[in-house]
């Protein structure tokens, strides 16, 4: 403790850690931001004051809180088959075998099997199951209507699953783009899924850089702050020696 600046001291340790959590937050965006369908980490802290008060129980939550920025990233054309992406609200539905994730990174593969899988093997669904293309079908045929029904060759071969929630951050993060709904409202589905596109990152990389330069400078002043409580504990303590 601090004596008669221990207040001001703890609310300086807490911005401390707040500018901690923060630059934790701008390199793992920064990390992602080629990651497509990757949705943006955003933390938000309370006012120095506001921390301070915290000391006698006015502030639930000193620390601050994350969330997942759920905003829709920029379309690209890839002119590849099995990239998708979704225009407008919705996720994509992928499955590990035992439960179902949403995601909305639409860059898909053939696994050795025939299934068609995202990067972490997990199994893409249609309405009837694992989205499988048939022996003999050209995936680079492969294309998406409006109804979500997935054609090859002139025929269709499967609808592709999709699902809607009314608050998207009520889901539950389960990876980097892999989301978890464990009991989040659904939604009518009211988007358009183009096929040969992702969708980017909502992620701004001049954003982050700026943040972190920001957070860097945010941590340094907390750190001064901390040294000037340690000086006048320092001084205080000399003067009754």
């Amino acid at each position: 403790m601090k004596g008669m600046n221990s207040g001001f001291y703890n609310a300086a340790v807490q911005m401390a850690m707040g500018s901690v959590q923060d630059m934790e937050i701008h390199t793992e965006n920064l990390a992602n931001s080629t990651m497509p369908g990757y949705k943006r980490l955003e933390a938000s802290h309370p006012a120095f004051a506001d921390v301070l008060d915290a000391e006698v129980g006015s502030v639930e939550d000193p620390a601050g809180s994350i969330s997942i920025n759920h905003n829709q990233g920029a379309l690209r054309s890839t002119g590849r088959s099995l990239d998708f992406a979704i225009e407008g609200d919705g996720f994509f539905v992928v499955s590990d075998g035992s439960r179902d994730y949403l995601t909305r990174n639409g860059h898909f593969r053939i696994s050795s099997d025939g299934a068609i899988v995202n990067s972490l093997g997990m199994a893409v669904q249609t309405t009837a199951g694992d989205f499988r293309i048939p022996h003999g079908v050209d995936a680079a045929q492969l294309e998406i209507d409006d109804g979500f029904n997935l054609r090859a060759g002139g025929k269709v071969i499967g609808t592709l699953k999709i699902e809607a929630v009314a608050d998207p951050s009520a889901l539950d993060q389960a990876g980097t783009t892999l989301f978890m709904n464990n009991g989040a409202e659904r939604a009518d589905i009211e988007c358009k899924v183009l096929n040969g596109y992702l969708e980017q990152s909502n992620t701004t990389v001049f954003e982050e850089m700026v943040g972190m330069m920001t957070t860097m400078r945010n941590y340094e002043a907390c750190q001064k702050m901390l040294q000037t409580v340690d000086d006048a504990e320092e001084k205080m303590m000399s003067k009754l020696v």
